[in-house]
Order: structure tokens, then C-alpha cells, then sequence
């Protein structure tokens, strides 16, 4: 019997770490709860990558020899990559909160011969103070107000 006892305490020992480990979460929008769908969600150190859901959830499947701590990353074009570090060593619940990302410069233009002629087109620059103190609301009745 006490043999019979040892048996399953060993075995029940070494049976816990054959269990993969779960990390699950849920990226949303800053300032709301609106769920961000279409988002990655990935551990690069070992090679994990998912995508979220409509809701906004995302799970991911560890291996079940990896103990330690790992670095998940959330990331979504137009918006703020969030990086957060998570121990591995059971299941974890890691939420991420996104927000839009401004100021990415876009160049646009063309390499074609004579392209310069053809696009030249005068640029107004309108400081934001000026755009707050003009009495229209409508972004068009704005530009002409300013730019006159």
C-alpha cells in the first residue's frame, strides 16, 4: 500500500509539468472597451503568434517545458506596439490597451521623368490655433475661412 502511494504521488508529480501552459487575454481600444479584432499577439522568443478575434480575444498554447519568463508583444498597424512581460510557469491572463499611433509619415510622389512639373501644387500650412478660433465647425467652411 505504501508503495501503491509512492507510485501515484510520483507520478502525479511528474505528470504536472507535461501540461501546457495557456495565455489568454483581450486587446481593446484606449479610453473604451470597444475590442480590437485583426491584432497580433506574439512571443517571438519562442515562436508564437496568434490573431485576435471579433471580441477582441486571443489565446496562445505554450509549451510544456518552458518555465521563466517571456516577453508578449500586441501589435496592430495605426496603433501603439504594447509589450508586456508574463511568467510562463502556469496560466496567465495578459490584457492589452492600444491606442490609435499619430504622426507616421507617409511620402508620397512619383520617380517619373518631368513628375515635378506636374505636381506641383501650392501647400498652405494652417497652425491649429487658427484652425480653433475660426467660427465654423464644418472641416471645409474651416479651410476656406483659413486659407482665403
Amino acid at each position: 500500500m505504501q508503495k501503491l502511494r509512492c507510485v501515484v504521488l510520483l507520478t502525479f508529480f511528474f505528470a504536472i509539468p507535461i501540461v501546457a501552459q495557456t495565455v489568454r487575454g483581450r486587446v481593446t481600444l484606449q479610453g473604451e472597451s470597444t475590442a480590437l479584432p485583426g491584432v497580433t499577439v506574439s512571443i517571438d522568443e519562442m515562436g508564437l503568434t496568434t490573431v485576435t478575434d471579433a471580441d477582441g480575444r486571443y489565446s496562445l498554447t505554450l509549451p510544456a517545458s518552458r518555465r521563466g519568463q517571456a516577453k508578449i508583444t500586441a501589435s496592430l498597424q495605426g496603433f501603439t506596439t504594447r509589450s508586456a512581460t508574463i511568467d510562463t510557469s502556469g496560466n496567465v491572463t495578459q490584457d492589452f490597451v492600444l491606442r490609435p499611433s499619430f504622426g507616421q509619415e507617409i511620402t508620397v510622389g512619383s520617380r517619373a521623368i518631368n513628375a515635378e512639373q506636374e505636381k506641383a501644387v501650392p501647400i498652405d500650412v494652417i497652425p491649429r490655433e487658427q484652425i480653433e478660433i475660426s467660427p465654423s465647425s464644418e472641416t471645409n467652411q474651416i479651410i476656406e475661412k483659413v486659407a482665403a
